[in-house]
Parts: structure tokens; sequence; C-alpha cells
């Protein structure tokens, strides 16, 4: 607008007249605007902005240490981001405005707002936007805002096309960067097998063998049938010596080995064997763990380059991805190494170079017991790690904060060290969400097979819970106020667990050697008998699987959750079509404005407890309604604080906001004398001094 210094008034005017139009004829306090803060076009500097604030802080530290050198290093840094921030810009106050967040005094006042802008939302409407309703011929968009603490002001000026841009960009590399761990835990875990060595046992049952011909198989082609091997003589096992003892002492199972002592001696060769290839395969396991802590600083840093508005947004991007990267890595990459799949799927994957020749080609063409043995035992082992390590590495971080307090405090020189060592760490719970999320996945996927996967995921539970407590009560900062959005998201993608145990209950207990079950009989017998003539070619292999006792209640769970997704699935799909329409037909004829109810408002103010009028009128009570803006805010700033959307009331940029603030106004200034005035060199001011001033 052409009004930009008088922007904050004008629109605070245009506001309140909108409100009075809204309430005219009705009772009640006049509408008031209590506060507004308007986010202005810095051409996207103010990260630049924030990050300059840091650099003169640490020029600050090196200055008091007497570190030329590093002073030297800063100051020439600064010099470069200088040199991007050169470019001048209007005054601050002429600069045009992108958003603006607006307090407004009643609880009221916000529900008729909303409500007069509800068709606001829709693009045609906007377009169509009636003149009382736009400010300077512009056409407003009405939302309801983050909480203060819950912004990121170092994006609030980054461009929207910019933002998608930057997504599309990181969507890319979180593929190209997923499919690099993945290959390596992939190459470690091959390597992990070819090196233990395991020897694989059969029971001359094709239905429950293992296959014989796939990628990794022993070179010299030995195959130990255990049903044989048991026949085998002890003299005769010791005398041929080699995999035909080995083979025998796997057929005399551990429990007798660990009986006999004589059959100690016989077969520590073996032990020896099996003990190597249970370390490496461990050692893999640990493997695992490291690249998945590797791989979550990688994607935070993915995610804050993305430019979010607001944390719960940044929160959100961060734990999607991580999710899915650990529960790939801990969970389903193993499975695939050790799957063997059909022969169509391998010859499409041999197309992959590098790692195409080993996808789907492992030993198992089912779940069957040597499955177990050797990938079960190795999920076992994963989330162990991951019961263990999580809560540990929480633990071990509040004891490194207390060590660096305890043995850095006495030596710092600068009053800005000294708030960073004693300002406790942010509690992470985006990864908090993410393990969360990765341990229930894995477990749930394999628990119907191996129920002891229940146990670890309560260990995980049990110990997480209490170094969290812990971690979050005495040892974090006061966390943001995050909307619902991360609990949400999480309770969406449990749906998909549900899923994927139904999916591999059916792989595992539809396994005839494994756990033998009978067709299904009775009533629902006879249905699954008409229903397997009309089955597919390839349905009818897979329906004696399907139609058992132990597996047709999971088929039948499966079937509905499968609907389920169908129907939400095309919800989504019409959603920005006959969705919206349906939407703009609720707004355009059946919204209402919220009416307070004054009766339980009064109630509250005569001072009737909210229990008690709940009880009476069995109505959900608005504390929020009963209070005006300041008596709202003398309580959030005591409590929750900030109680403004002022950048710099927010917690972080109390330290730096002043440096902000005075580089942005003062690039923008005229030279009283003529020209421009020369972009402002460090003041050397130290940050305790600038906090005084």
């Amino acid at each position: 607008i052409d009004h930009q210094p008088d922007y904050k008034r004008l629109l605070k005017n245009h506001l309140e007249e909108r409100m009075r139009v809204v309430q005219a004829g009705k009772s009640g306090p006049e509408p008031h605007v209590a506060d507004i803060t308007l986010v202005r076009d810095y051409g996207g500097r103010l990260e630049s902005l924030k990050a300059r604030g840091h650099m003169l802080q640490s020029i600050d530290v090196a200055k008091a240490y007497g570190k030329e050198k590093a002073i030297f290093k800063a100051e020439g840094r600064l010099a470069k981001l200088d040199k991007r921030l050169e470019a001048q810009l209007e005054p601050d106050n002429q600069l045009p405005v992108l958003r603006a967040y607006v307090i407004l005094n009643r609880t009221a006042d916000k529900h008729g707002l909303m409500y007069d802008y509800r068709l606001a939302n829709f693009a045609l409407f906007r377009c169509c936007q009636s003149s009382s309703k736009r400010f300077f011929g512009a056409a407003l968009r009405v939302r309801e805002a983050p909480q203060p603490s819950d912004l990121l002001w170092e994006n609030q000026d980054t461009p929207w096309w910019s933002r998608l841009l930057r997504q599309l960009c990181m969507f890319v590399t979180f593929i190209i960067i997923l499919a690099i761990s993945l290959a390596l835990i992939y190459v470690t875990t091959v390597y992990g097998k070819r090196e233990a060595g395991v020897q694989l046992s059969y029971i001359g049952n094709e239905m429950c063998d293992p296959e014989t011909n796939y990628s990794g198989a022993p070179a010299d082609d030995y195959i130990c049938i255990v049903s044989t091997a048991a026949n085998w003589t002890k003299d005769f096992a010791e005398a041929e010596g080699g995999n035909i003892l080995n083979c025998w002492c796997e057929s005399q199972g551990y429990a007798k080995l660990v009986e006999d002592t004589s059959l100690v001696t016989t077969c520590t060769p073996w032990f020896l064997k099996t003990a190597r290839g249970i370390g490496i395969m461990t050692a893999a396991s640990c493997v695992v763990v490291l690249i998945n802590l590797v791989l979550q600083y990688v994607l935070i840093a993915m995610a804050y380059f993305e430019r979010p508005l607001s944390l719960t947004n940044l929160n959100k991007s961060m734990m999607t991805k991580i999710f899915l990267a650990q529960t790939l890595n801990t969970g389903f990459v193993l499975f695939i190494v050790n799957t063997y799949g059909p022969d169509g799927m391998r010859d499409v994957l041999k197309a992959i170079p590098l790692i195409g020749t080993w996808l789907f080609a492992g030993p198992f063409a089912d779940l069957t017991r040597a499955w177990y043995v050797v990938v079960g035992a190795t999920i076992m082992v994963n989330m162990l790690l991951n019961m263990v390590v999580p809560p540990a590495v929480t633990i071990a971080n509040m004891f490194v904060t207390w060590l660096l307090r305890r043995c850095c405090r006495g030596r710092v020189k600068h009053h800005s060290e000294l708030i960073a060592y004693y300002t406790n760490p942010d509690f992470d719970i985006k990864l908090k969400y993410a393990q969360m999320l990765t341990t229930v996945f894995v477990a749930l996927t394999y628990s119907a097979g191996m129920p002891l996967l229940y146990l670890f995921a309560f260990g995980y539970m049990f110990f997480m819970y209490w170094a969290d407590k812990v971690a979050l009560l005495w040892c974090s900062k006061r966390p943001p106020f995050y909307d619902a959005l991360l609990p949400k998201e999480s309770s969406e993608k449990l749906l998909y667990a549900i899923a994927l145990h139904c999916v591999f209950a059916i792989l595992m207990y539809g396994q005839p050697c494994v756990f033998p079950s009978n067709p299904v009989g009775g009533d629902i017998g006879k249905l699954i008998a008409e229903g397997e003539s009309a089955a597919g070619e390839h349905l009818q292999g897979w329906w004696p699987r399907l139609t058992k006792e132990s597996t047709w209640m999971f088929v039948a769970w499966l079937s509905f959750m499968l609907a389920l997704w169908v129907m939400w699935w095309l919800v989504w799909a019409f959603q920005e079509t006959i969705g919206t329409f349906g939407t703009l037909l609720w707004q355009l004829c059946c919204a209402s404005k919220k009416v307070e109810d004054a009766d339980t408002i009064a109630a509250i103010q005569r001072g009737e407890s909210v229990d008690s009028i709940r009880q009476k009128t069995g109505k959900t009570v608005d504390i929020a309604a009963t209070m005006t803006w300041p008596e709202a805010a003398e309580i959030i700033d005591r409590c929750s604080p900030p109680s403004t959307y002022h950048m710099e009331d927010h917690p972080d940029m109390l330290e730096i906001a002043h440096l902000m603030k005075a580089e942005y106004t003062r690039g923008s200034e005229v030279n009283p004398e003529g020209g421009e005035l020369p972009v402002p060199q460090h003041p050397g001011d130290s940050f305790s001094a600038a906090m005084t001033k």
C-alpha cells in the first residue's frame, strides 16, 4: 500500500471495523485489536542477519580471550556476510508486509473475525472478495496463527515459492541419501554374512528348507541335512571333521551340547565358528545403529534448509524422514538381504548397478525355521540395541551437560559462554517420535512369530519414559508450545504398522513347517471353498495359507484395513475438488459464528470451579473466553512466555535480537549529509554491555 509507515494503525482500524460489522446488533464490549506484529519483506535476509548476530557474539568471545587468529578468521567471515547484505533496502517502515500476527482482545472477537473471512481460504472467493473486506484493494486471508514460541523468525521473510523449491530439492536429496544409507547397511549386512560363514541346516523337505542355489551360497556346495546327521555316530563325525562335524554338532542341539561336556570338546570348532558368526552379525547391527545416528544429523540439517515457518512444521519434516530411514535400516534391509524373491523380480532388479544382483537373492523364499535362526536373531539383536542405546544417549547427554558446567564454568571469560553452559538443551521431540515409531513398526511387523519383540518394545518404552521424564523436567529448556500436528501424524502412521503386522502374521503362521494349522471349517470353510474357485491363478497359490485357522482372522482384518485405506485415499485424492466444493457449501450454508455461553462465562467470573460447571451443564468450558487479552497476557508471561509475536521476545532470539534489529534498521538509513550510510562495522561491545544499554 502507499501508507507503509502507518500500516499497523490502518490494519488495526480495518480489522476492528470488520469485527464491529460482525457484532452489529449484539451486546458486548467494543471489539479491540490488542497487538499487531508485522513481518516485512527483507528479501530473505533475516536468516543471514541472525547468523551475523551470532558472528558478532563469537567475535566478542574471541576478543575476551585475546585470540587474534580467531578474531581475524571471524571478521573475514563477517566481511563476506556483510557483502551479501550490502544490497540496500528501503527503510524498515517502507518495506512490503508479507503477513501480520494479530492478537485480539477477546476470543469472541477472534471467532467473529474468522467467521467473517471464512471464505477467504478459497482462491476463487478471494478474487471476488468484497471491497469492504479488502485492505486497500488487496484480499485478506485470515487463519489461526501458531503459538509465539513456535515461530521460526529467521524464515518468516522466505517467499513461498522458495520454500516449495527447497522442499522439492530436499525430497530428491533425501531419496539419494536414503539410498546411500540403505546401500551401506546392505553391503555391511552381506559382508557380515559372508564373513560369519553361517551354515544353514536342512531337514530334507523342500517346503521347510532354505534355497540351495542363492547368492552367497557356500563354495563347496555342502548342504547340511540335520535329519541325516542325527543318525551319525560321534566317532564318524570326528573322523570326517570339517563340514560333516559341524553338521553333526548342529543336529545335536544347543541344550544337549551344553549338558554333555564331552560334546563340548568335540564341537569346539563349531562353537567357535558359531560364536564368530554371532559376533560379526552383532557388529553389523552396531554399524546399523551408528549409521542411523549419523543419518539423524544429516536429515536435521536438511530439514532446516527447507525454511519452514514454524517449529512444528520443522519437526514434522524431520520426524518423517528420520522415521522412514531408521525403520528401513533397522527392520527391513536385513529382510531383503535374506529373502529369495521370484525369478521375474530378481531379473528386473539385476539391472540396478552394484547391488542389483544381491537384492532378493538370499536363501529364504519363505519364513522357515532357519529364517528365525539367521534373520530373526539379528533383528532381535537390533531391537535389543534399540532398547538400550536411545535411553543411554539421553542419559549421557545429561551427564555431558553437567560435566561441562562443572569443569568449564570457572574458565569462561565472556558472559555469553556462561549463558550457553547454563542453558539447557532443547528437548528433541521429533527424534523421540521417530524412535518410538521405528520401535513400534519393527516390533509389530515381526512380533507374530517372535513375541520376544514385545518385551524389547516394552523395555524401550520403560527406559525411554524415565530417561525422557528426567531430561524434560530437569535437563531441558522450556519447549515451545506445539500444536497437535506431531501426535496426529504419528497416530496416522501407526495404522500402517497394523497392516504390516497382519501381512507378516499371515506369512509366519501360514508356514506349515513352523506353525502347522488346519484349514478353516464350518460355515466359514464353506464360504472359503466357494471363494477358492473364483480366485485368480496367482491367488490360488496363496489360498491354502490365507484360509488356515491361524491366519483367516488376520486376512479379514487386513481386508478391512485395505478397504479403509481405499476410502481414505479416495477422500485425499478428491479433497482438492469434491472435498473443497463440499467445504465451500458448508461454509456458505451451514457455518455459523461460534457464540460464547454467557451463563458459563458469568459463572466462572463469580468464582465457580470449572469442574462444577462442567458437571452441572455438561458443557466444555473455555477459560480464555472469560478474560480480556491483558488479563490473559499476564498469566501467559508468568507461566509460559512469550505472550507476544515480537521477534525480540522470542526465546531463541533474546541474545541476538538487539544485534539483528540494529543492523537491518541501520543498513536502510539515509545519511543526513547526503549519500548512503556504510554497512556498519562491529561495534566491539560485549554481550553484557549491550544488554545493559
